[in-house]
């Protein structure tokens, strides 16, 4: 989960600050979840993540398919 987040976000070309305003997720809660420091997000923190970066919940936190 963690390092794909990070990868979507980098590939979306979408600084961690820039995340954190559009998701409404403080930059620190991101930076634990895609250094692995934060495993279980609440819903509401993954549902924002996606939504803000235009992806599926599954896509980001539960689909290991690439």
């Amino acid at each position: 989960m963690a390092n794909k987040l990070k990868e979507l976000r980098q590939r979306a070309g979408i600084p961690m600050s820039v995340l954190a305003r559009r998701s409404g997720v403080s930059r620190c809660t991101i930076y634990l979840i895609e250094t692995g420091k934060q495993q279980n997000p609440q819903a509401g923190t993954m549902s924002r993540i996606a939504k803000a970066l235009g992806l599926p919940v599954e896509a980001i936190f539960f689909d290991d398919d690439d």
